[in-house]
Order: C-alpha cells, then structure tokens, then sequence
C-alpha cells in the first residue's frame, strides 16, 4: 500500500511540474515512478507526451505511448499522445489517423483538435486544418484559456491568408 501512496503521489509531483511549466521536475517525477513500476501505463504515456512535445528522445517517446496505447486502446489521451509522438517524427499521415481516432468521440478535447489541424496541415489538408483549429477555438475559449485561444487564432489567420 505504501508503494502506491508513493506512486501516487509522485504522479500529483509530476502534473504539478507540468502546471507550473517545470517540466524537468515532471519528467524526473515520472521517470522515478517507472523506475519503480515500470509496467505504469499512465507514467509511461505522460513521459512519452512529454518528450514528444518537447521533440526530445522522439524513438523512446513513440514505445512508451505505443505501449499505453497497446494497454488502453479506446484511451483518447493515449491515442493523443501517439498521434503527436508520430507528428513530431514527420510521420503525418499515421498522425492523422491516430489523431483523429482520439478525436473521434462526442467531445473532444481542445489540444487534440488542435494537434489533429497541425496534422491535416502537414499532409496538405489546409481547409481541414483550418476546421479542427476553429473548433479547437471555440473549446478553448469556453476554458478561457487565452494562451491557446491566441496561439489557435494565429494559426488560422496565418493560413486562411495564404
């Protein structure tokens, strides 16, 4: 039981790294939780997401969220993650579908919205592109997320003025 409040707690350390945009102390957090519990599918994703974001040890990030993926198929984060892992190795067109698996339900997250219109735009999809970072938009700005609401908006003018 120990172990657990140990994990568990170490995974809290984490995403407060992630918060604070600490992501050495994320990543350290997750590498000690799987150091320890090497099977954690969720440290292993979160790790994988991280390096991926980052374009860090890109080969090692696409296993470790692959292995979540494999563990929890119908997992949407999970699936975000491959799809990004797969973006950043310049593999768009296996990003798409991945991606848009993780999109696919009735309420779909912002980012994913978001990394699925960087996906379609690598793959010479610009209209479709442009349609997943509206709507990532809209959801964003039902957050009030105003960092990701501008970020979003320079996308799309940028490329609707092209």
């Amino acid at each position: 039981v120990t172990r657990e409040v140990v994990r568990d707690a170490r995974l809290i350390l984490s995403n407060i790294g992630v918060l604070q945009n600490d992501l050495p102390v994320a990543e350290e957090w997750l590498e000690r939780v799987l150091d320890e519990f090497p099977e954690d599918i969720g440290a292993s994703n979160d790790l994988g997401y991280l390096w991926a974001d980052q374009g860090k040890h890109l080969g090692r990030a696409l296993e470790m969220v692959r292995r979540a993926v494999d563990g929890e198929p119908d997992n949407v984060a999970y699936r975000d993650s491959l799809g990004w892992a797969l973006f950043r190795l310049q593999r768009y067109q296996e990003a798409v579908e991945e991606l848009q698996k993780a999109a696919a339900g009735d309420d779909p997250d912002g980012v994913i919205l978001d990394h699925l219109g960087d996906a379609y735009l690598n793959i010479d999809d610009r209209a479709k592109a442009i349609k997943m970072w509206q709507k990532a938009k809209t959801l964003f700005e039902r957050q009030k997320d105003t960092v990701k609401v501008e970020a979003t908006e320079t996308k799309i003018e940028k490329h609707t003025s092209e």
